[in-house]
């Protein structure tokens, strides 16, 4: 019989993470306050006439690079100031901007310490970076 060495781990090409929101169907159209969570890839670096990459990160110019950021949002009505405070970052719209809709800001890390915002649109509209990232 064949033994097999168990490695701990899955090897693979890529790993996601999906974030979801923790309201029920019938509220999430409606519910004012959540999530912004934006995304922006860069293409690998181009080659300079020699050969050499740009990039001082020789994997960063093979495979570009990823970024993420996470803005709350208190009420959806004044989003645009977030949205635009991202795009003014380098964040898309069009490409990797999306709202979901969440109970509260302290259910949010609670369930993704990870994801914590970098950004708070207040009820008023007025978008902040937090000075403390640790509520």
């Amino acid at each position: 019989a064949k033994k097999y060495l168990t490695m701990g781990f899955r090897v693979d090409n890529k790993s996601t993470y999906t974030f979801e929101t923790d309201l029920p169907p019938s509220s999430r159209n409606n519910h004012p306050s959540g999530i912004l969570h934006a995304f922006r890839s860069t293409p690998p670096a181009a080659s300079t006439t020699s050969g050499s990459s740009n990039s001082s990160n020789s994997s960063d110019s093979i495979i570009g690079r990823e970024e993420h950021t996470f803005a709350w949002i208190t009420n959806s009505l004044h989003i645009e100031s977030a949205i635009t405070h991202l795009e003014e970052n380098g964040f898309d719209r069009a490409e990797g901007i999306v709202f979901l809709p969440y109970s509260t800001k302290r259910n949010w890390l609670d369930r993704y310490p990870h994801a914590e915002p970098a950004l708070e649109c207040l009820k008023s509209g007025k978008c902040v970076v937090p000075m403390n990232l640790h509520p």
